[in-house]
């Protein structure tokens, strides 16, 4: 055997020897201070000392400092649940949230409904009496403000907070927790904040046990007094209509047959009111999808593809607070496609396009037949004015007050539950400042302080079907005074939006947009254009009384000009590197000439020049979908904030993911927009009907 050999199997022995004793027995020695520099939650308990010597979670926080300095399975599962640092720290990741089911579970001795096989391995590592803590534990957060200048800033609210989850004795109180950790900031026991160079200020710990205390609210007795009444006339409705009406119809129909009479059943005014409220016929209302020969059935599909494509926006928009990897949803935002997502706000505008479409061609289409029959207005029609924008409203404001009156009771609650903040103060403002929201003049006014930051959009519609409506009773006795206020309006706005636009500096940028969304976004005047093309174009089609006759090589040239109008208002902002006035000449045209591009489609699928996109539009899937719209919209952002609300981990995107999540999230808010349809929606606009005969 070679001496090289035997020294090594000498040697071997001996740095085994050496390692112990200097590394491993040195590690075992400092294990408390590494702890005490790693993990909060170790910082706690090493710090209970400082508490009221009788204090219950003193002596319980010192069971489970010396649970862990002896490996104990329960400590150790108790240390697995608490929060420590996250990487991602410099790109905005200021979740250190451990994980809240995990500790809530940890006094669950109920077993695992496993095979016997597995649960006999598990039981080999683990025995079973040693895994529960000898307390209850119930899970905290702590929130503490930063002022680490490495850390990338977005200017988004709540970056500069650390969330810290901790699972610590139910015993604890609040207080108790926050005086332990303000000595641990204070001395800057964790190491990260060394390495980061930041210092830490507690803003406070919360508890989740909930009281229930705002159920005593006088707005939430009166919400769910409405919600009582509401659920009960649709169970006596839907009683009475399934048990009684459809069957006096059945015998009234066999009957008709019979004697071959042309008479139908008219049931009495309260029995109307009462089948209104009927779950079962309101859902065949919405299912319903026979449609007039007269009616235009792209509309349908423009709607329920725009409001899609809002949705995916919407994700972005309502989950900003909650993504560990900001920089990678920035870069999502560039190129072309992600422009579907930040451009999403045009998809709006398609909205305001057909509402004005339809009100001008239900306008004009009911002028063509009053001339028919000499009846010619030679009177501004003020009753007719104050009919259409009496019927508007109540054909809005109940299903939209009774959302934000649910919103609010959930918004109570989901505070109370969630490890995330909402950075909408969804509480208070809604409290405050509901008000604005049932005059319709939430726009008006910073959106810091706006109940249901996305019912701007409401807003925007109530007032332009106002002008819209005053500029039609106008032009039933001046047209060309009618044509020209319109004219003066839209090249007014543009001009207007072009001039906030360059002296407030913008670029179409995300974040310059949530800066200024009160100036860009939300104004009636940025918006109205869209709304009055939709006007000019129902007018247009019932000039044409539905025909366009034209040369092949000009409807090449409209469909191509039309695409090319939507393809540059849509892409025209993938480059940001822009300057000031080529950014304002941009959001100055950009909803015109999008406009313009779905009007074209419009008039296209209304004279048969469409082919294959009307068949698409005018699919029968789309009617249904089309029925639920106004509910879905203002569902949608609360639907999509709780996915995130009611998660226990903050959310790490990717496209793939954002676009699942899009997907989950339209499911979800059309089945709770179906629901408010036929509980509120419906029941509430034939009452209307039924009684004032709006």
């Amino acid at each position: 055997m070679k001496i090289s050999t035997i020294y090594s199997a000498m040697l071997i022995p001996i740095c085994g020897y050496i390692f112990n004793f200097f590394v491993i027995d040195f590690v075992a020695a400092d294990f408390p201070e590494i702890m005490e520099r790693n993990s909060p939650l170790y910082a706690i308990v090493s710090n209970s000392h400082i508490l009221n010597s009788s204090s219950v979670c003193r002596n319980e926080l010192s069971i489970l400092e010396e649970g862990i300095d002896n490996r104990l399975i329960w400590s150790l599962k108790v240390l697995d649940t608490n929060g420590v640092p996250e990487p991602g720290f410099i790109t905005g990741n200021i979740f250190w949230l451990g994980l809240r089911s995990q500790c809530l579970d940890l006094g669950n001795r109920r077993r695992l409904e496993t095979s016997p096989e597995l649960f006999e391995k598990f039981s080999i590592a683990h025995k079973f009496d040693e895994e529960f803590p000898p307390f209850e534990v119930n899970y905290f957060i702590a929130r503490a403000q930063h002022n680490a200048t490495i850390q990338f800033h977005f200017d988004r609210p709540f970056e500069d907070t650390i969330n810290i989850g901790l699972c610590l004795p139910k015993s604890c109180s609040t207080k108790e927790i926050s005086l332990i950790l303000k000595k641990i900031f204070k001395e800057k026991t964790l190491i990260f904040t060394n390495v980061f160079s930041f210092n830490l200020n507690l803003i406070r710990v919360i508890n989740f046990e909930n009281d229930y205390e705002w159920l005593y609210n006088w707005r939430s007795i009166t919400v769910g007094t409405i919600l009582i009444i509401l659920f009960l006339m649709i169970v006596f409705g839907t009683i009475y209509d399934f048990i009684i009406h459809q069957k006096r119809i059945e015998k009234f129909n066999s009957a008709k047959n019979e004697n071959n009479s042309e008479e139908t059943y008219k049931p009495t005014k309260a029995e109307k009111i009462l089948i209104g409220f009927s779950a079962y016929s309101n859902s065949l209302l919405i299912f319903n999808t026979k449609s007039s020969s007269k009616n235009i059935g792209a509309i349908n599909g423009i709607k329920s593809m725009s409001l899609l494509f809002t949705f995916l926006a919407h994700i972005c928009v309502f989950s900003d607070n909650f993504f560990d990897n900001r920089i990678r949803a920035f870069r999502l935002t560039e190129g072309m496609l992600a422009q579907l997502i930040t451009n999403a706000s045009l998809f709006v505008d398609s909205f305001l396009v057909v509402s004005g479409f339809l009100i001008s061609w239900s306008h004009f289409n009911r002028r063509e037949k009053l001339k028919e029959k000499g009846n010619v207005n030679t009177k501004f029609q003020w009753n007719v004015l104050f009919h259409r924008i009496i019927k508007r409203f109540v054909r809005l404001t109940p299903v939209y007050m009774l959302i934000i009156g649910i919103a609010w009771m959930y918004y109570n609650w989901i505070t109370r539950n969630s490890v995330f903040e909402i950075s909408e103060n969804q509480l208070e403002t809604c409290a405050t400042y509901w008000w604005r929201n049932l005059l319709y003049i939430n726009n008006f006014f910073s959106y810091k302080d706006v109940c249901f930051l996305w019912s701007w959009y409401l807003s925007v519609d109530m007032h332009c079907f106002i002008i819209g409506q005053i500029l039609l009773c106008l032009s039933d006795i001046f047209f060309s005074l009618a044509a020209a206020l319109t004219c003066c309006i839209m090249i007014g706005s543009m001009i207007l939006f072009a001039h906030i636009s360059y002296t407030n500096k913008y670029i179409y940028t995300m974040e310059e947009l949530a800066k200024k969304f009160d100036l860009i976004y939300t104004p009636t005047w940025i918006r109205i254009n869209p709304y009055l093309i939709g006007m000019i174009t129902g007018y247009f089609l019932i000039k044409l009384k539905g025909k366009l006759e034209i040369e092949k090589k000009t409807l090449w040239a409209l469909w191509i000009i039309g695409l090319l109008c939507i393809f540059v208002a849509l892409f025209g902002s993938t480059n940001k590197n822009v300057s000031f006035t080529t950014a304002a000449i941009y959001v100055a045209c950009s909803r015109t000439v999008w406009a313009i591009g779905i009007a074209w489609i419009l008039v296209a699928c209304s004279t048969n020049h469409a082919g294959i996109v009307n068949s698409f539009l005018s699919f029968k899937f789309w009617i249904p979908i089309s029925r639920l719209t106004l509910s879905a919209y203002l569902l949608n952002p609360i639907v999509t904030q709780s996915i995130f609300l009611l998660s226990e981990r903050s959310l790490h995107i990717e496209m793939l993911n954002l676009i699942a999540l899009a997907l989950g999230a339209s499911f979800l808010t059309y089945a709770c927009g179906f629901i408010m349809s036929i509980v509120v929606e419906i029941p509430m606009l034939l009452f209307f009907v039924n009684c004032l005969g709006l």
